[in-house]
């Protein structure tokens, strides 16, 4: 076991020169990880945060939203039996409490999971995929002719990402860029595309927000018919 971990662990820190993550695996089946966090958010593409600032954002997050798997990744065998359930019910369109209830694990350790998602960056809170939500290409420009290939590779040769960001400029809701009247393959293919576009920050997520404020006035409105004084003119 030792003769296996050091040969990972050199292997691993010739690695770690590009990639924030070092895991290990002790005979073929335990994991050893770690993971420097600022640079796995750096690495992710995410604006860097201490353990603090992501502590502060765990406790914001509410039942309704969701979380999205920045990778498609799987825990080791002897990972927590808790983490592995909660991914096989973890989807984009899926809320945070949806997932408890599917899987069965209480909230609470839900919320831990999730917080550990964001701490090794491998996921990022969303609002749950739905046909309502609107989106919009990304406002800080980025080199497409990486994300070109990776999506050819991902979606073959005919897919073109300049079509596909030209879908959400200007912004576009999720309904009328699946189109229910195309085939249920296509819709499907389109989701995809959604969650790959999400994960690599070229689309962003637009939201209405309102406020309702006390009125500023405490003076007595005139009834309907009645004659408006002039001090509320």
């Amino acid at each position: 076991s030792k003769h296996v971990l050091s040969i990972g662990g050199a292997f691993k820190f010739s690695t770690y020169v590009t990639t924030p993550y070092v895991q290990v695996f002790v005979d073929n089946f335990i994991e050893v990880g770690f993971c420097v966090q600022s640079r796995a958010l750096a690495h992710a593409h995410l604006t860097p945060k201490n353990r603090a600032e992501i502590d502060r954002i765990v406790k914001q997050i509410r039942p309704y939203h969701g979380i999205l798997l920045l990778e498609d990744v799987w825990p080791s065998p002897d990972a927590n039996p808790s983490v592995t359930l909660l991914l096989k019910h973890c989807e984009p369109d899926r809320s945070i409490l949806d997932m408890s209830t599917a899987s069965g694990i209480p909230l609470l350790q839900v919320f831990l999971i999730v917080r550990h998602l964001l701490l090794w960056a491998r996921a990022v809170v969303i609002y749950p995929l739905c046909n309502t939500n609107v989106y919009s290409c990304s406002t800080l420009p980025k080199p497409l002719g990486r994300y070109v290939s990776l999506f050819t590779q991902q979606f073959g040769p005919s897919f073109h990402l300049a079509e596909a960001l030209a879908q959400f400029d200007p912004p576009n809701t999720l309904g009328d860029y699946l189109n229910s009247r195309q085939p249920l393959a296509d819709q499907q293919n389109k989701a995809k595309v959604i969650v790959a576009l999400l994960r690599h920050q070229l689309i962003m997520q637009l939201h209405r927000f309102c406020y309702i404020v006390p009125p500023f006035s405490d003076a007595r409105m005139p009834r309907s018919g009645h004659h408006c004084p002039d001090s509320l003119k």
